[in-house]
């Protein structure tokens, strides 16, 4: 069960908060819709009322967050273009496509949730849209950018956030935007609506709608993030909403959340965000992220050798970047590589690419251009190096520059930063502990609550619960839950020009 106002030793496991596995009542039952929970062998049970859930009084009028554009788009024009007029910067979270998906009852929410691994309590139904959204690129021109959004049937008592949840990395293929499966997001973006918030989920423009996602480019999933805000405003218009805007991401969306928040004094959103929560992200904070100078210093080593993850990121991040300024897509990689590349990672999904990917080139020199690789270990290097010369120079300048765009504003209110210790994706002493740093480095601290047990895979489901009971409690101005940080470790990363 989940409550508020209470501190956790802990992040995973268990969410009891009183000792016998269940929230004690405020007197304020009558007040609350009944919860309804997922039990052991998968049948439904009403556990009463929640606590603090803020649903409307029962003597007051029902208040019901209703659309306010036009669902009448197929589920497949939500990613096709339409015809728009030239984008300017007040265009930004303008809906242009929406369509109706199938609702959650209260107990198929309760069901979904559980089904997905989490354990928390519904306390509503919930109806479910994709829209497309104008955005800006990270390279200034105009974009679309799909979503799927969640409308609780019985919202919280107002003020609500305006509430932003971003998806973790799926590929950058077209097929793999986390809107057209409605089973992705139902441990990070449900239980918030189901708990009475409206959320919108970005898919990062160019991922399912036209163009190539700007992969592991801050500016460009930043805007994304921070246009779902105006979006969520513009498509339910509600006195419900304050000003404050909540975000929530995991891996590729912690990164994106963490960019948002630094760009927002520049970039703007649909008020101010007040708070964020982050999952095992993984930022683009220093060109050194990702392992990238430790593997192409090893071009003869194997791939697989570097790690999961690595050799997919960099390669995913290049192609993204070369289509985003217009240079030859295949140009980074080796030529073993550029008659089949364009094909797959337009077409696979992470998986399937990983796989292909470790396949194609079991080794790094296989993998990237030798130019480009030699070239660009120079400038990480060290940038004045004779030997940091084109056609690794540009793309370490881009490398740079987006680390530097992403770099913490003071601004931007509380971060809660959740990190499974088991974590072989985004391993914990290589990006959370660097990433930390960097916070720190600024004078900006989070609350950091390690997970012994947490996997990259199990974080969020493990931690949703104490993170949404964060979050409840930061809305309405409680004393926020703590955790412990035992076992963080050190950031063991090259730092740039040492």
């Amino acid at each position: 069960m989940l409550g508020l106002g209470f501190a956790w030793s802990g992040c995973g496991g268990g969410n009891a908060v009183d000792g016998t596995g269940e929230v004690a009542g405020d007197g304020k039952g009558d007040a609350a819709p009944a919860e309804v929970a997922i039990d052991a062998e998968g049948g439904t049970r009403e556990t009463g009322p929640s606590p603090d859930s803020g649903a409307e009084d029962d003597a007051a009028p029902p208040v019901v967050l209703a659309p306010v554009v036009p669902c009448t788009d197929s589920a497949d024009d939500v990613y096709r273009t339409p015809s728009l007029t030239a984008f300017t910067l007040t265009a930004r979270g303008d809906v242009v496509r929406c369509h109706v998906d199938p609702p959650l009852s209260l107990v198929a929410a309760a069901k979904a949730i559980a089904d997905a691994g989490a354990s928390l309590d519904a306390l509503t139904g919930v109806r479910i849209f994709r829209i497309a959204f104008r955005t800006e690129r990270g390279s200034g021109v105009g974009g679309l950018t799909s979503a799927r959004v969640y409308l609780p049937d019985v919202p919280r008592k107002g003020p609500l956030p305006i509430l932003v949840v971003a998806h973790p990395t799926e590929g950058i293929a077209d097929g793999c935007a986390s809107s057209l499966d409605p089973t992705k997001l139902r441990d990070l973006a449900l239980p918030w609506a189901a708990r009475g918030f409206a959320v919108i989920a970005p898919d990062y423009a160019g991922l399912g709608t036209e163009g190539v996602q700007g992969y592991q480019d801050n500016r460009d999933t930043a805007y994304s993030v921070l246009d779902a805000s105006r979006a969520l405003v513009e498509f339910v218009p509600s006195s419900l909403f304050d000003d404050r805007v909540l975000l929530v991401g995991y891996s590729q969306g912690g990164g994106a959340v963490l960019s948002a928040r630094a760009l927002e004094a520049t970039y703007g959103s649909a008020g101010h965000v007040a708070g964020s929560i982050v999952f095992a992200a993984q930022w683009a904070a220093s060109p050194h992220s990702f392992g990238l100078l430790q593997m192409l210093r090893a071009p003869d080593g194997l791939t697989i050798a570097s790690g999961v993850t690595k050799p997919v990121v960099a390669t995913m991040m290049a192609y993204a970047h070369a289509a985003n300024t217009g240079a030859s897509l295949t140009a980074p990689f080796s030529g073993d590589l550029r008659d089949s590349l364009d094909a797959t990672v337009e077409t696979l999904c992470l998986e399937e690419f990983g796989g292909y990917l470790q396949g194609l080139a079991p080794t790094v020199r296989q993998l990237f251009d030798e130019p480009l690789r030699a070239s660009l270990v120079a400038c990480l290097g060290d940038e004045s190096d004779v030997h940091c010369v084109e056609p690794g120079r540009s793309y370490f300048s881009w490398l740079r520059d987006n680390a530097d765009a992403a770099q913490p504003s003071t601004r931007g209110g509380p971060i809660l930063y959740v990190q499974g210790l088991l974590d072989q994706i985004m391993p914990p002493a290589e990006e959370a502990a660097c990433n930390l740093q960097t916070l720190e480095s600024a004078g900006v601290h989070a609350q950091v609550c390690v997970d012994l047990g947490g996997t990259h895979s199990s974080v969020v489901v493990r931690n949703i619960g104490f993170a949404l009971g964060w979050g409840e409690a930061l809305v309405d101005g409680k004393t926020t839950p703590t955790c412990s940080a035992v076992g963080m470790p050190s950031c063991n990363r090259e730092p740039l020009f040492p």
